[in-house]
């Protein structure tokens, strides 16, 4: 398995470099969308301002706009198939109300494909929160139906 940015748990450098990946990648495609005004809405760093290293998110936006958010946690590569699960979830403080996305994944060509593929439905069509809940649940099946035609066929291989 292709991983992307393999050591960015154990290099600080790595992690900087795949956060600022994430953060050129998706603030391009929802500007070329013309969705602007995107800012954070959780805080990664500790009391005395250092950087929390821990993937948890790697990224987060919130778009005033559409009322929506995105969290992308991004765990350490552990598995040989393509590991990558979503949900909507409400998230609400004293100054936010508001309907997140978040994907949780290991990060691989495959994922970061569905992962852009999810963040366009979210935010450029527009997708409600139970359209986007059965619009995860399709692809996870369509997932779940390649891994077990691959598996079938390698067994009568």
């Amino acid at each position: 398995m292709k991983y992307l940015f393999p050591n960015f748990l154990t290099s600080e450098l790595e992690y900087r470099i795949c956060k600022s990946y994430w953060e050129t990648k998706i603030e391009y495609l929802l500007q070329k969308s013309n969705i602007i005004n995107i800012e954070q809405y959780l805080n990664t760093k500790f009391a005395n301002g250092q950087e929390q290293f821990n993937g948890n998110p790697i990224v987060n936006f919130y778009v005033k706009s559409k009322n929506k958010a995105l969290r992308i946690v991004q765990d350490i590569p552990e598995t040989e198939t393509v590991e990558i699960s979503a949900w909507t979830n409400k998230f609400k403080t004293d100054d936010l109300n508001t309907t997140e996305l978040v994907i949780s994944l290991e990060l691989t060509p495959e994922s970061e494909q569905i992962t852009y593929d999810f963040i366009k439905k979210w935010f450029i069509n527009d997708y409600s929160a139970s359209v986007m809940e059965k619009y995860i649940d399709f692809v996870y099946e369509s997932i779940k139906s390649l891994k077990t035609n691959s598996l079938t066929e390698e067994i009568y291989a």
